[in-house]
């Protein structure tokens, strides 16, 4: 299924790409505002309306042989504060045929379990990162080199390397109706994925807690993303 032009739209809405449900946890999607409990059912419903299931392998055709894309990167040159960004140079703004930045965009930066959430602009030739994180002075430290991600599948990633996030087997009785696994968009229901995985609100499908979860697998090319 191709990207839709709703799922760009997402980029540029004012709703953050991963609401998290505590705020106090330091890599728990580092930077994403603590949300009101409806605003965070509204941005789930309007989500799963946009169709967030398995997206498509990213590769090319060149000469006859597939060459897969590669993961952007961003290099830091200078660290501004107050309010605290990040300058430098982007590797590309696309992976495979998706834009995955653009001025105004929300995105992600990952650096081994770091997930920093944040904003993209730019000044003169530079591409700005400008993190939503109040910590994000310190949780960035002296690095200076992330890997790029969109929104979809920086939280995948957040999900899957957070060590804050205590994951347990569960059951769908403790869903009122039915949820969907936040890796794969699985349904998880009294009749589907019964048994499961939860941590603070959020569910894992069984399938993608083995394959990911469990052995902090970033390698997402089954699911049609990237390998982190």
């Amino acid at each position: 299924m191709a990207p839709s032009s709703s799922f760009s739209a997402l980029h540029q809405s004012a709703a953050p790409p991963h609401a998290r449900l505590q705020p106090n946890k330091a890599l728990k999607r580092a930077g994403d505002p603590l949300v009101p409990s409806g605003f965070w059912h509204t941005w789930q419903v309007s989500r799963a309306a946009r169709g967030t299931g398995p997206r498509p392998l990213k590769a090319m055709m060149l000469y006859g042989f597939a060459t897969v894309a590669v993961v952007p990167k961003f290099g830091v040159s200078e660290v501004v504060l107050d309010p605290f960004r990040l300058l430098g140079t982007l590797s590309s703004t696309e992976y495979g045929p998706d834009t995955w930045v653009k001025p105004g965009w929300l995105g992600d930066l990952r650096h081994e379990a770091l997930v920093l959430s944040g904003r993209w602009s730019r000044t003169g030739d530079a591409w700005v990162f400008t993190p939503t994180a109040e910590d994000a002075e310190h949780l960035v430290g002296e690095t200076r080199e992330f890997q790029v991600l969109d929104g979809y599948w920086g939280e995948r990633v957040w999900l899957t390397l957070d060590p804050s996030l205590s994951w347990r087997e569960s059951i769908a009785s403790d869903i009122p109706d039915h949820e969907h696994c936040r890796i794969c968009w699985a349904t998880i229901s009294a009749s589907e994925n019964t048994h499961h995985y939860a941590a603070d609100g959020l569910v894992i499908c069984p399938k993608c807690y083995a394959a990911h979860i469990r052995n902090r697998s970033l390698d997402f090319t089954s699911l049609g993303g990237p390998a982190v």
